[in-house]
């Protein structure tokens, strides 16, 4: 096991910045998950730690050393790819003994090693197997079994899991995890899929045209995102956000729309804000209605009934910001393109963002907020 520092990463291709001024600390044994959309930076900031990247700032340490001049071999990290990378001539176990015998290993140790991954790996019925005649979920556990045979320092996935099925991602991620935690092993993850890293990590960090944005654990980031992108990013479906004004004391949507705030927030009459509530925080208005909780009038555009969740897509009548809202709520219901439902939620549950820098308000004063610069949370 190791601990990773990353201290003020940079890389630019030609004069495209791709790493801007990255820190993270990844701690002994951690599962750390780098996510973030297509071009954000994470695999390149993944091939860095690797040695197979160089930098133009910046460095990295493995347990309070500098590891800047150490080329890929010397930094005793195994990397597993999303294309697997087995020689196709090779059986399973020749591809998971060939770093070792590159090394020179004995073949008592070569023998040690495969027997305790791939009994780790239920893999002991397919080691004389050659690729074409394995699964993608089989190879994909020999590509692990290659890692795992060179005991290294940590672990670095790149995106492992994207050429599979979605039943076999789901059972691959559940896997790696387990695995993952009967080692100990330093395990450094990329992947675009936020499920995956809400499901995988120990700590989650979210990339943005190279920027670190946040990085907490995955509840931390659902709860309390830093900001817009954030909140938007993580969680599926993504947070419905909108445009608001303070009215009163209460957040406008429109001509007549009038909200209770998030509590502890506060706002000048007027100013312009940006409201957030997941899809799953809302429900469907029943009964007598708390004279605190917000009624939200939805017209109906879609629905989508997936067995144990219905999906209700729509636009809220004379509001303001015409962006479309998606509630889904636990159970069936019933509804109609163009049938208008009353929907409410907890206010505790509401986000406000600054709707110039994206920073999350919610519980701040929008007057204090204002003049702040975006902050980022501590990485």
């Amino acid at each position: 096991m190791s601990h990773i520092q990353i201290t003020g990463l940079s890389k630019k291709y030609g004069s495209t910045a791709v790493l801007r001024d990255v820190h993270l600390g990844i701690g002994e044994g951690e599962f750390v998950v780098l996510v973030g959309p297509s071009g954000c930076g994470k695999s390149t900031l993944l091939r860095a730690i690797a040695g197979l990247e160089t930098t133009d700032g910046g460095s990295i340490a493995f347990d309070g050393e500098g590891a800047d001049h150490l080329p890929p071999q010397q930094r005793r990290l195994a990397m597993v790819f999303q294309s697997y990378a087995l020689y196709p001539h090779m059986t399973a176990h020749d591809n998971m003994a060939f770093g070792l015998r590159e090394q020179r290993q004995s073949e008592a140790l070569i023998a040690q090693r495969i027997s305790k991954a791939s009994a780790a790996l239920h893999l002991d019925d397919y080691l004389g197997r050659y690729p074409r005649e394995l699964s993608g979920g089989q190879r994909q556990r020999v590509a692990m079994g290659r890692a795992m045979v060179r005991e290294p320092r940590a672990f670095l996935f790149d995106e492992p899991l994207s050429n599979l099925d979605a039943q076999l991602r789901v059972q691959m991620r559940a896997e790696i995890r387990a695995l993952q935690r009967q080692l100990g092993t330093t395990t450094v993850y990329v992947t675009h899929d936020q499920e995956e890293a809400m499901t995988m990590a120990d700590r989650i960090a979210v990339l943005r045209a190279g920027r670190i944005e946040q990085v907490g654990d995955p509840l931390t980031l659902y709860d309390e995102p830093a900001n817009e992108f954030v909140a938007r990013f993580i969680g599926s479906p993504p947070m419905n956000v909108v445009d608001a004004r303070w009215a009163q004391g209460q957040l406008s949507l429109g001509e007549g729309i009038r909200l209770p705030a998030p509590p502890g927030s506060a706002g000048r009459h007027d100013d312009a804000v940006r409201l957030g509530i997941r899809p799953e925080h809302l429900v469907l208005r029943t009964g007598e209605a708390s004279p605190d909780a917000p009624l939200l009038r939805l017209r109906v555009s879609a629905v989508d009934y997936l067995g144990s969740i219905t999906e209700l897509h729509g636009t809220v009548p004379d509001a303001f910001d015409a962006s479309p809202w998606l509630a889904r709520l636990a159970g069936r219901h019933r509804a109609t393109a163009g049938e208008e439902v009353t929907l409410t939620w907890n206010p505790s549950h509401a986000h406000l963002f600054n709707p110039e820098s994206g920073a999350r308000l919610s519980r701040l004063s929008i007057a204090t907020q204002a003049a702040r610069p975006s902050h980022r949370h501590e990485h």
